[in-house]
C-alpha cells in the first residue's frame, strides 16, 4: 500500500529537526516540501540545513514549486511565501494533509477544510501507530512545547487527541 503524503511547513520541519523526529516522519510518509520552504531550511546556518539537504537528495523528501496559477482566494492572510505555497501545493493535489505551525496557516487549513496537524501532535500519532512508547512520546511532547511556541489551548487539545481523532493522520 502506498505511503500518505504529508505536505511540510517550515517551522513544522524545524522541530522535528531539533527533536530528531524528521526521519521518523520521511520513514512514515512521503514528505514534500515545498520550494519556498526547502529554500528557508536548508539555507547555510540554518538549524537543520544539512539534514534537509541530504533528505532531498536522498529522496526522502519531495521538493516541489507550487504555481501562481493556484492562488486561492483569502491566502493574503498568510505570513509567508512557504504557507502559501504549502496550501497551494495541497490544493494542486501533492499531498494527503498538512503539517503546519503557523498559526495563520493552521487557521487557513481549517477555515478551508484542508486536514491538518502540527509538529506537537506528531509523537502522538507516532505512539497510535506503534513507533513510539508511551513514555518516549510524552518525552517527545515535552520537547516540542519546550522548543515551539504553543498556546496552552493548543497543548491541551494535542494531549487530549484520541486515536480516532488521528485516525485519517496514521501512515498506511
Amino acid at each position: 500500500m502506498p505511503r500518505k503524503r504529508t505536505i511540510i511547513d517550515a517551522s513544522s520541519a524545524i522541530l522535528l529537526v531539533k527533536t530528531g523526529l524528521f526521519r521518523c516522519l520521511t520513514d512514515a510518509y512521503r514528505v514534500v516540501m515545498a520550494e519556498a520552504v526547502y529554500r528557508e531550511v536548508s539555507r547555510d546556518g540554518y538549524p537543520g540545513a544539512r539534514r534537509f539537504s541530504d533528505a532531498r537528495v536522498g529522496g526522502k523528501i519531495l521538493v516541489l514549486s507550487a504555481g501562481p496559477e493556484t492562488a486561492l482566494q483569502g491566502e493574503e492572510i498568510l505570513t509567508g511565501s512557504g504557507e502559501r505555497e504549502t496550501i497551494r501545493l495541497f490544493f494542486q493535489g501533492e499531498g494527503d494533509f498538512v503539517i503546519i505551525d503557523d498559526r495563520k496557516g493552521a487557521g487557513f487549513c481549517r477555515n478551508t477544510g484542508i486536514p491538518y496537524i502540527n509538529a506537537l501532535l506528531f509523537p502522538r500519532i507516532l505512539m497510535f501507530a506503534g513507533g513510539l512508547s508511551e513514555s518516549d512520546c510524552r518525552k517527545q511532547t515535552a520537547q516540542l512545547l519546550a522548543l515551539g511556541r504553543y498556546s496552552k489551548e493548543v497543548a491541551a487539545v494535542a494531549a487530549g487527541a484520541t486515536r480516532e481523532r488521528l485516525s485519517r493522520f496514521l501512515p498506511s
